[in-house]
């Protein structure tokens, strides 16, 4: 389990004019909002997403989603989305005792089990 934990930051300045505040708002409720758009589609393809490692997360996020929010705030973005799934995904995983399974279970089958423990359609392995 990843524990990378964020927490609420809070940013205080003397000289802070309305218009800047206004800027720094609207740049926070656009990363917002483009994290909930990520989470949606990753909601909507969880097995394409249960086994994926860090590092091809976060190509493919960069490729899908390019342009959509500035490149130095990308990095930080996707690796909280990655986390944040990961350790849910590992919770789930934790939690789900299949003893009738024997070791060296195929990743569908991991991958299924727990689609079916998150009440999700699986697919056949042949499709």
């Amino acid at each position: 389990m990843v524990i990378d934990s964020r927490y609420t930051k809070i940013f205080q300045s003397n000289n802070l004019t309305r218009q800047k505040y206004d800027e720094l708002v609207e740049f926070a409720t656009m990363l917002r909002d483009h994290k909930n758009i990520v989470s949606e589609h990753i909601n909507s393809n969880l097995l394409k997403y249960i086994d994926t490692t860090k590092f091809t997360f976060l190509k493919i996020m960069r490729t899908r989603y390019k342009d959509m929010i500035p490149s130095s705030f990308d990095y930080e973005l996707y690796t909280q989305i990655y986390t944040s799934y990961q350790n849910k995904f590992d919770a789930i995983r934790k939690r789900m005792n299949y003893p009738h399974l024997k070791e060296g279970v195929s990743s569908f089958n991991e991958a299924a089990c727990l689609k079916v423990s998150l009440n999700v359609e699986v697919a056949s392995p042949e499709a």
